[in-house]
């Protein structure tokens, strides 16, 4: 991650610059949060790239950190079956070395150093391949200015942009009146329902994953005759590691732990809601609720408490036993309490 802060990424003619405002910063050990393997799988198969296998394709990771990106793809598209498949890694700290599943490491800040500048030089000159696919989690700090680089390297014609932001890159005047209103609103923005687990990189082997307390959305930006598709479509992840064989996989219901037959990585297409049977279910835990109040309450030690409870089981024993949460046997108990 650059230790660059104060950017801010504008529109210079019919162009983008990055401009700078601020002075650098000290990196903080809090600064890197590495994204878990389960997270990065499950947005490739959630909305998978299409990558090709009779010509080169460029994948590249603006802040690569120990490769979770790169890793996952390769995983996804392994060497022998795409063997034009290029990984690039982006990456300041020289803590990270090249993972065997990347191809190219650019040693550097993404934003501000010469060899990056050189490569964009080169793809500007046609001498070097325009990137197919970014995919990365670039810092919180900089997301605007890095999607921007992004943007001078990509492929115009058919790129693809994937990045991981907190919900709130989308709510920003800034953001809406230099990027969104002048045709670079995300074609595709996939809210991570079930949240991204990340940790700072000192505390991972101390303490397991971890999650952070905010909401995610991984942000899409699909070019075709030098824009973004500007269609804005909306869509959510929800996704498990099967219990049985360790597998990512996207549920096709609450309880679902494990893939289906645990043989194969999909996007379930999930079925339209069927109203009548959500409300159904709603009302069943709402009365099944209720019920285990009363039961707690008329055990209790106080008189007013299991009167109260006493009350409550006359109340909603018989909906619970005509929903089947309770035998019928269940009513001489609720007759019992109300003597």
């Amino acid at each position: 991650m650059p230790e660059t802060s104060g950017k801010r990424a504008v529109f210079s003619g019919s162009g983008i610059s990055v401009e700078t405002s601020g002075a650098e910063r000290e990196r903080t050990n809090n600064d890197w949060y590495p994204t878990g393997d389960d997270t990065v799988e499950a947005i490739y198969i959630a909305n998978p790239p299409e990558i090709p296998k009779d010509r080169r394709y460029i994948m590249a990771d603006p802040g690569m950190g120990t490769g979770p990106f790169g890793r996952m793809l390769r995983k996804l598209y392994p060497r022998d079956q795409y063997p034009l498949l290029e990984i690039w890694g982006f990456e300041l700290d020289e803590r990270f070395d090249l993972p065997p599943e990347y191809d190219r490491l650019y040693r550097g800040n993404f934003l501000t150093d010469p060899g990056v500048e050189e490569l964009i030089a080169a793809i500007g000159a046609g001498d070097e391949q325009a990137v197919d696919f970014w995919a990365g989690n670039p810092p919180y700090e900089l997301d605007t200015e890095f999607f921007a680089q992004c943007l001078r390297m990509v492929n115009p014609q058919s790129g693809r942009i994937d990045l991981l932001y907190r919900l709130g890159f989308a709510a920003s005047e800034d953001r809406a009146f230099d990027w969104y209103m002048r045709g670079y609103k995300a074609s595709l923005m996939t809210v991570c329902n079930t949240r991204p687990c990340f940790l700072p990189l000192e505390e991972q082997a101390a303490k397991g994953k971890g999650t952070y307390p905010g909401d995610f959305s991984i942000f899409s930006w699909q070019f075709a005759g030098g824009k973004p598709d500007q269609a804005g479509r909306f869509a959510h992840l929800v996704y498990e590691t099967c219990t049985a064989c360790g597998r990512v996989f996207i549920p096709e219901h609450r309880r679902q732990r494990q893939c289906p037959e645990h043989d194969i990585l999909r996007l379930v297409e999930l079925a339209p809601i069927n109203l009548a049977e959500y409300v159904a279910e709603g009302w069943r835990g709402f009365v099944n609720k209720e019920v285990r109040r009363a039961e707690k309450l008329a055990q209790s030690g106080k008189a007013e408490e299991r009167q109260r409870g006493a009350e409550g089981l006359e109340r909603w024993m018989p909906e619970a036993i005509k929903l089947g949460l309770r035998k019928a046997a269940a009513v001489e108990t609720v007759e019992l309490l109300a003597a």
